[in-house]
């Protein structure tokens, strides 16, 4: 299937940064996909994935976009939980989205977007996207203060 130019896949996980992000490319006439995650076990932290679904649910159903589950459970568990908790043991204070994101997140939203022959992946973190001779930088906000831009590297 040919990818689409107008078609996104946006990682939606239930808070106000990617609900805006969704509704300001739908706004600009891209068909946005939005997926979440299941990450853990309903015994770990019973109805925390399930209340954070069914909130990206209700704001995919006011945007008016498709959304989609994901389960990374398994994947989670082993490229996130387990090296959390061995750098704490060894007294490391952990950023798991410094793990998450290049480990699970932008790797499952390029499946999807492939899936679904979308173009783009987005997410709500706020950077800045420069195009270099056509190769797409990922760059510092200008504004300092809500710049997210460290959570998006992928190493």
């Amino acid at each position: 299937m040919a990818l689409t130019q107008k078609r996104v896949v946006i990682g939606l996980s239930g808070g106000v940064d990617s609900a805006v992000a969704a509704a300001l490319l739908k706004e600009q006439g891209y068909e946005v996909i939005g997926v979440t995650f299941k990450l853990l076990p309903e015994d770990w932290y019973p109805g925390a994935d399930k209340a954070r679904i069914e909130l990206v649910k209700r704001i995919s159903d006011v945007l008016g976009i498709d959304s989609i589950v994901v389960n990374a459970e398994t994947d989670f568990l082993k490229e996130v939980i387990i090296p959390f908790l061995q750098a704490y043991h060894k007294g490391i204070t952990p950023n798991p989205c410094a793990l998450c994101n290049p480990r699970i997140k932008f790797n499952k939203l390029l499946a999807v977007a492939e899936e679904k022959s979308a173009s783009w992946i987005a997410t709500g973190h706020y950077a800045r996207v420069v195009n270099g001779k056509g190769r797409f930088l990922l760059c510092k906000s200008v504004d300092m203060r809500r710049d997210q831009s460290y959570f998006l590297f992928w190493s």
